[in-house]
């Protein structure tokens, strides 16, 4: 009786499928008859299926290729005996190949064929059939071969709450597409401080955009996430009227999951949060709230830079209520500190006389009393004015009464100053506001350079895309000044081009085409004096240039907007503008300082003097923007970034002829006083 046997020089047997078989029967009489049976000596082969049984694994072997040793089959006779010039056909499965499709026994009844696997991982099977017999199924383990692709589920994520973690997928697989198990190393691309690592996960920190990369060997991919929280809302704020030292609840939206990326401030006074979440806010209020007047005060959650508010009822002080006719002694310094008078329940209005009192037990003693006061209503903030006596009132005489007047013509100018200076230190203190609540534009600027640098695509603004202005050219830019996202258009033409500035006039200015020698003339002097003493003594006012992609000049801007809605304000520059446009939509993207136009009848050599030292003086603060940015540091107190642009103006005035040298003695006229 023929019998099959298997013969396998390969290394060890990884797994074992179905029944392994070691000898194979068929009632036959030897090949010969075999063969006369059958009247032929043709085999039908018989192709493997999935529900045929492996009768052995002869090896394991990477998807493509070939199994280190051949596969054998020995045939031979019911008494054992090899049969010699058996013909055996093999039928290979899972699209892998074999030396040879028919092959022959040997002498010794062997027949072998070298086996290379398909590209399929898992278990692949040969088989082999001879005439009259049962087929042979061999099997081998194909493993995937090393990682070819590495994929991620997606190639960006949008992540719209602040302190939420980034969600993905990633999978493996060799050049024929077989899943690999291997667990990509995930890495967090330099550059952006949008995303933090924490464990094995990226959580969102900053508005921007962040890059993950996934990488198994030598193969990469890149995940994008932006990180874009949602615009905060608060709804609700508990309890109903908020006092210092309170435990108060915010609801709302847009808020984050960390209580660190939540900037509180109630009326006007920062707030540590102790627990957060994207809809709810928990807090405890401070007890160093001034003394205020009982009214709503705005709730005010930050998040990304962004606000949302809402005015609840806040109450510091120590509400009295006295009906007619009732008095309160207060003689102790805390209960007098911060005292309300209200009106008795009942009544709408009510009037008190306050009554300063000594209360020392010596006659001849005397004490000193500040009163203060602040509230709502026609008679808010008012006090009786003292009366003069009539002797007084006499001792007044003509000449005394008309340089009374003077004095107060002079009086009312000091007091327009004032004002103007404290619209200007006000300014300054919003550009500072700026910098806490929405940090450094440069990561932005770079992580929508190395985005765009992906894509393939050069935004206006980065990478040097921006197109140089010429002389003549006329363009929209936009004048801002209490606000980053509205702003009045401006159309201006470029009247200088010079290697450190370009200048443009307001084509709506009163003396418009007018005015160009004057312009240039500024130009001028701020690219030979004013920018290098600039760069050598203070900093640079284009630190931030070649993050921004400009084209390396400031940008002065020339406008009746100043003259028409700042009087009394010559020049001012405003941080809004180095913030892209994915920020602040008004931005122009530009290092610009605004400056007023000519009224139509002043001198214009008169109000290029009135210009020169505010041009210093602005510039010294576009430096102190420009360089704090691009380093990421915080902006100086406003009183010291004011006094170094007085600084700066001194600078430039010893550059005159007679100006003297530093801290070397001079005269004002031959400095300043040409200016003022």
């Amino acid at each position: 009786m023929p019998r099959i046997a298997f013969h396998s020089n390969t290394y060890s047997v990884a797994r074992r499928f179905g029944r392994a078989i070691g000898a194979v029967g068929v009632m036959a009489c030897g090949l010969a008859l075999l063969q006369g049976c059958s009247g032929s000596d043709a085999i039908a082969p018989i192709s493997p299926t999935t529900s045929t049984p492996v009768g052995q694994i002869v090896g394991t072997a990477t998807v493509g290729t070939m199994l280190d040793a051949p596969v054998r089959l020995s045939v031979t006779g019911s008494d054992h005996q090899p049969i010699v010039g058996a013909k055996v056909l093999w039928v290979v499965g899972d699209g892998g190949r074999v030396s040879s499709a028919e092959t022959t026994t040997d002498g010794n009844g062997v027949a072998s064929v070298r086996w290379t696997l398909g590209t399929a991982a898992g278990l692949q099977s040969l088989t082999a059939n001879v005439a009259g017999l049962p087929p042979v199924i061999f099997g081998a383990n194909a493993i995937p071969d090393r990682a070819a692709v590495v994929r991620l589920s997606t190639d960006l994520v949008r992540v719209t709450v602040l302190g939420d973690t980034v969600r993905f997928s990633t999978s493996v697989s060799d050049q024929y597409g077989n899943a690999i198990s291997t667990i990509p190393t995930l890495s967090l691309e330099g550059g952006s401080d949008a995303l933090v690592t924490v464990g094995t996960k990226f959580v969102a920190r900053k508005r921007g955009i962040a890059f993950i990369r996934a990488t198994v060997d030598n193969v990469t991919a890149r995940l994008a996430v932006l990180v874009d929280p949602l615009q905060p809302s608060v709804s609700r704020v508990s309890p109903d009227t908020l006092v210092p030292g309170a435990s108060i609840v915010i609801e709302g939206i847009g808020f984050a999951l960390l209580p660190e990326l939540v900037d509180l401030t109630v009326a006007g006074v920062r707030v540590a949060v102790t627990r957060a979440s994207p809809s709810r806010i928990e807090a405890t209020l401070p007890n160093s709230y001034g003394c205020l007047a009982t009214a709503a005060r705005p709730v005010r959650v930050i998040v990304a830079a962004d606000s949302g508010e809402l005015a609840v009822p806040f109450r510091t002080a120590t509400r009295i209520a006295l009906s007619k006719g009732e008095s309160a002694n207060m003689l102790e310094a805390a209960q007098v500190r911060c005292t309300e008078l209200v009106a008795p329940p009942g009544s709408a209005n009510a009037k008190y006389i306050v009554a300063v009192i000594n209360t020392s037990l010596t006659a001849a003693a005397t004490s000193g009393f500040e009163l203060r006061g602040a509230g709502a209503g026609a008679m808010a903030g008012q006090a009786a004015a003292p009366r003069a006596s009539a002797q007084v009132a006499a001792s007044f005489s003509a000449p005394s009464l008309a340089a009374s007047a003077s004095a107060s013509a002079a009086m009312a100018q000091l007091a327009a100053e004032e004002r103007h200076n404290a619209q200007h230190d006000s300014h300054l203190d919003a550009q500072r506001a700026l910098n806490v609540r929405y940090g450094s534009p440069a990561p932005s600027w770079r992580a929508l350079a190395k985005m765009n640098a992906m894509r393939g695509v050069a935004a206006t603004g980065v990478a040097g895309a921006r197109a140089p202005l010429s002389l003549g050219d006329t363009v929209t830019m936009k004048a801002l000044f209490t606000s980053c996202t509205t702003g009045r258009d401006v159309r201006a033409r470029v009247v200088y081009v010079g290697t450190k500035s370009v200048v443009l006039e307001d084509v709506a200015a009163p003396r418009a085409g007018t005015m160009d020698e004057q312009y240039r003339l500024i130009g001028d002097e701020y690219d030979r004096v004013q920018y290098p003493l600039m760069v050598s003594k203070i900093g640079d006012p284009l630190a931030m240039n070649d993050v921004m992609g400009g084209d390396g000049r400031v940008t002065m801007l020339f406008t009746r907007f100043v003259n028409d809605s700042l009087p009394g304000i010559v020049g001012y520059v405003s941080a809004c503008n180095f913030y892209p446009k994915g920020t602040f939509a008004a931005s122009n993207e530009d290092d610009i300082f605004y400056a007023r136009v000519a009224n139509a009848g002043e001198a214009p050599t008169a109000w290029r003097r009135s210009l020169r030292g505010t041009v210093i003086h602005e510039s010294k603060h576009l430096a102190s923007f420009a360089t704090r940015f691009v380093n990421g540091t915080p902006f100086e107190e406003s009183w010291l970034e004011e006094s170094l642009g007085r600084m700066a103006e001194e600078l430039y005035s010893r550059t005159f002829a007679a100006g003297g040298t530093w801290k070397g003695n001079t005269g004002f006229q031959t400095t300043v006083g040409c200016e003022l």
